[in-house]
């Protein structure tokens, strides 16, 4: 499994998936900019955007899968998202979840709970962060 961003993959094949999978309003700019594919044997299964929130952070935004071939799949595309972050060598990587679920999933990835005012945050949500370790990307 991949991940390749937008702007380094074929624009048609990223917009052929998110219109047959949902109905999301994004802009271009934002698609183009922060938005990334997950491929799994050079097929999409996935979409996200990490969306800046300052020079520290950044939102995982959107986060759609079109298909699972076994639920581990969820755990190494978030994984895909988690270094991706490290990549854009923030500190935090932030994440809303509108479902208990979602919440034990990020609390077991390593996520925390927190009051971040940064973002908007809908009444049915909690928002969560990973602190994102660079050193980790890039060991000495």
């Amino acid at each position: 499994m991949e991940c390749v961003k937008i702007d380094r993959t074929n624009r048609m094949e990223a917009e052929t998936f998110l219109q047959e999978i949902s109905k999301i309003s994004i802009t271009d700019e934002e698609f183009l900019q922060h938005g990334y594919l997950i491929k799994d044997e050079r097929k999409t299964i996935g979409f996200y955007l990490l969306e800046p929130i300052d020079d520290n952070e950044v939102w995982l935004r959107k986060f759609i899968i079109a298909q699972l071939k076994e639920a581990t799949c969820i755990i190494e595309m978030m994984g895909l998202a988690i270094l991706e972050a490290k990549k854009l060598f923030v500190d935090k990587l932030v994440v809303l979840a509108d479902r208990p679920i979602l919440e034990q999933l990020l609390a077991q990835l390593g996520f925390q709970q927190t009051e971040n005012t940064k973002i908007p945050v809908e009444r049915s949500s909690t928002c969560w962060e990973y602190s994102v370790n660079k050193q980790e990307l890039y060991p000495q």
